[in-house]
């Protein structure tokens, strides 16, 4: 994935998520989402989820699965001042 599709899906992935406790975040998201998070800094909260939506993504598949993460503190940054 480049960095030019990287952004966009980082930024959708970004709208769509939901406070789910004092430093964790989750949302419905496609693969190429969830692939954008993690290599933003998202530590999932299963790492098969990554794993998962990776080989999705080379397959071109594109179902959606919930996805739990913890932020690592730049994209914390970004999450938070996208939704304030």
């Amino acid at each position: 994935m480049t960095e030019t599709t990287h952004e966009p899906n980082l930024l959708r992935a970004i709208a769509k998520l939901k406070p789910e406790g004092p430093d964790a975040w989750c949302a419905p998201l496609m693969p190429a989402e969830i692939v954008a998070l993690a290599d933003a800094g998202a530590v999932p909260t299963l790492e098969s989820h990554v794993i998962r939506a990776r080989e999705s993504v080379a397959k071109g598949e594109g179902l959606t699965t919930w996805f739990y993460f913890t932020p690592g503190k730049e994209l914390r940054a970004r999450i938070l001042k996208a939704t304030t």
